[in-house]
């Protein structure tokens, strides 16, 4: 699965069920599904990184995934949001 997600794209909706996918593939069903409303916040927070914008939709890459995923798991170790948004701008 690994090497089909380095292509992947896609939409805000497609992202957080693509997050959801990736979260039960690997076995951390504790993250929960993701909501468009979590994902705007982290977008706001920058924990996601550069977006690429076509017309008014966001496009979600690869990087996007591993981001959330690693702050969703960083976040359930007990990390702050502040210091997960730091260590990725890093």
């Amino acid at each position: 699965m690994k090497n089909a997600l380095r292509s992947w794209t896609g939409n805000i909706e497609a992202f957080a069920l693509k997050v959801s996918e990736v979260i039960r593939e690997i076995g951390r069903p504790e993250e929960g599904e993701p909501s468009i409303r979590l994902i705007r916040d982290y977008m706001q927070r920058d924990i996601l990184g550069d977006l690429d914008r076509k017309g008014r939709e966001v496009e979600f890459r690869y990087e996007h995934l591993l981001r959330f995923i690693a702050a969703r798991v960083l976040l359930s170790d007990g990390w702050p949001l502040s210091k997960i948004q730091e260590q990725l701008a890093a």
